[in-house]
């Protein structure tokens, strides 16, 4: 329950009507935590404020950002799910969709973007690709001064790829 106490297996807990229950040997607490990054089966990994497409029944894959992940675990560490709330382009919309089931949006454009698509969907990719660029561009500076700083401070060579 949201905001209880960790409590031991067997502990007296309140119920929905507010009256105790006492809680069975096979009950799982789950632990929910606001992360700032997931990786999904595929392996990407998506941070807060990542730009991504992702799927609505009834829509095109459509780009949004990312503006929370929450991640639910088992008590015994195992992770049930990685949820990213996503703010839509060009809409005053969000929804909740799985880690695994979005997509880098410049990564994936050749196979998200739909072409035929055209009004508030055209307007919603270029907001996208303008936000996603300049989020690309801020990343690569920020490494560069990271690799700067490592190199002058450590002499260190790792950041000669950058």
């Amino acid at each position: 329950r949201k905001g209880s106490p960790d409590l031991p297996s067997g502990s007296l807990t309140p119920n929905h009507y507010g009256e105790s229950d006492k809680l069975g040997p096979l009950t799982m607490r789950i632990q929910k935590r606001n992360v700032y990054k997931c990786e999904n089966i595929h392996g990407k990994l998506h941070h807060v404020g990542d730009v991504v497409w992702g799927k609505i029944h009834g829509f095109p894959w459509w780009p949004g950002r990312i503006t929370a992940i929450t991640v639910s675990r088992r008590d015994n560490g195992v992770i049930i799910s990685q949820i990213a709330q996503v703010s839509w382009f060009s809409s005053s919309t969000m929804s909740h969709i799985s880690c695994d089931d979005i997509y880098p949006f410049l990564e994936d454009y050749k196979t998200r973007f739909n072409k035929k698509k055209r009004g508030i969907y055209k307007t919603a990719v270029k907001q996208a690709t303008k936000a996603a660029q300049s989020l690309e561009n801020e990343i690569r500076r920020i490494e560069l001064m990271e690799c700067t700083v490592n190199i002058e401070m450590l002499n260190d060579s790792s950041c000669s790829s950058v």
